[in-house]
């Protein structure tokens, strides 16, 4: 298991909310939270 970098859950890899930038993978644990990381990658060093 991994973490959500929005909300810091427990996530699965296999799941289907997934953002790939510069070549690395980030996971995340519903649609809200992968689009909140899209509109915000410079809060979280991307």
């Amino acid at each position: 298991m991994i973490r959500d970098p929005v909300c810091n859950m427990a996530v699965d890899e296999k799941t289907q909310f997934v953002s790939e930038v510069g070549g690395r993978k980030t996971y995340f644990c519903s649609v809200h939270c992968k689009s909140f990381f899209d509109r915000n990658r410079g809060v979280f060093g991307y």
